[in-house]
């Protein structure tokens, strides 16, 4: 199963910026690569109760430089005991939300104790990609966001595609 969750729901709505709020922007995301991902087995969740133990999960957020020094890009968080096929496979990820004229590649990282995201510690899910596309208090990320969405959407899918039949190889071989 390929899990597509907004980690943010209508009642929480995350960071907001203006008009915008993660949770519309990430929706907007989640929407387009799920058109790209017709006749596999998808599901769409919203907030930490669409966090799930099996299968791949991508959790979609945007950051917040929270009133601190203006900051931009995109990073992947994967579990702190995450493997190294797993964290190859968030940087695949990552090059996707961050090709070409797109946002800054800050990284993939491994959940720390500092980290805003503790419900991935006790979550279980080695497959699971915390996706921090862009700053939604960042005029020149949102400008790639709306600029760039569609394609960025398109070579998310191509990647999660690429993952989730990795997977079934690896379990079925």
């Amino acid at each position: 199963m390929i899990n597509l969750n907004n980690g943010h729901t209508a009642l929480s709505p995350g960071g907001v910026w203006g008009e915008r709020t993660e949770y519309k922007e990430c929706r907007r995301l989640i929407s387009a690569i799920s058109e790209n991902l017709t006749g596999l087995p998808v599901k769409i969740t919203e907030g930490r109760e669409g966090y799930c133990r099996d299968g791949l999960l991508f959790i979609f957020h945007k950051g917040t430089s929270m009133k601190n020094a203006p900051k931009r890009g995109a990073e992947i968080i994967v579990s702190e005991n995450a493997s190294s096929d797993t964290q190859y496979d968030a940087f695949r990820l990552l090059c996707a939300v961050s090709g070409e004229n797109t946002f800054r590649n800050k990284g993939v990282h491994t959940l720390t104790k500092k980290s805003p995201f503790k419900s991935l510690r006790s979550l279980g899910n080695e497959n699971a990609y915390l996706i921090k596309a862009g700053y939604i208090d960042s005029d020149s990320d949102n400008a790639v966001w709306d600029r760039e969405l569609e394609g960025m959407a398109r070579a998310l899918s191509r990647e999660i595609i690429r993952i989730y039949k990795e997977k079934i190889n690896e379990n079925y071989s």
